[in-house]
């Protein structure tokens, strides 16, 4: 049986769509609109084999509780809680490789790059607005996460696609469906206000200033 309200139910009908058509959906629920249960019943009815769930460290014991109260099925969790195993104790050790054992883990952003890259049913990016920046580090790192593994699941979340203005949206976009909005310039360009600024006093050269 369900765990999701009739109302969660319709709104995860696309995404099980596209879980089995484009394999890439975004889950723009507002906050406190159970984007977490609603993840785990997609897991529930898709049964993928492995399934990492990427997320702000904030936010672990959540989705450690979500798993085990929401999942129909027995699931063997495991939390990366350590970046490179060197100096690690025994007991450490011992649960790292516990964990990479796991058929779900789950991993903060900031250790994503320690975690396996490859053989992934499904991923999970919790909150991904958090990468709106494509210089940042941990968005490349989440890309070549997402990049490695083109036959998976991929599943955003957020409540906030843009959290400051239009142009956040297009690196998690372009994350999960590469180039199908061109490039950020000309996105920003065409879908944001955009003004001249002077860059060079001297030489009177401009540049163009995006906003709203």
């Amino acid at each position: 049986m369900s765990s999701l309200y009739p109302p969660q139910l319709g709104g995860i009908g696309p995404a099980l769509l596209e879980a089995r058509r484009t394999r890439r959906y975004i889950l723009n629920w507002e906050q406190g609109g159970g984007k977490s249960v609603g993840t785990i019943e997609l897991f529930n009815l898709i049964k993928p084999k492995r399934v990492l769930v990427v997320h702000p460290a904030i936010v672990r014991l959540g989705w450690i509780e979500a798993f085990k109260k929401f999942s129909r099925t027995e699931v063997e969790l495991g939390v990366h809680r350590f970046g490179s195993r060197k100096n690690l104790t025994k007991g450490q050790k011992a649960e790292s490789e516990r964990t990479f054992g796991c058929n779900v883990q789950i991993v903060s952003s900031e250790l994503v790059e320690f975690v396996p890259q490859t053989n992934w049913d499904m991923i999970v990016l919790d909150e991904i607005h958090f990468y709106k920046s494509e210089k940042a580090v941990r968005s490349k790192q989440v890309r070549a996460l997402v990049d490695a593994n083109p036959g998976a699941f991929i599943l955003g979340l957020t409540g906030t696609l843009a959290p400051n203005d239009l142009g956040d949206i297009f690196n998690p976009i372009d994350m999960l469906w590469l180039g199908r909005m061109g490039n950020s310039y000309a996105f920003k360009y065409r879908y944001m206000n955009h003004r001249k600024k002077i860059i060079n006093e001297e030489t009177g050269e401009t540049r163009n200033d995006f906003y709203g």
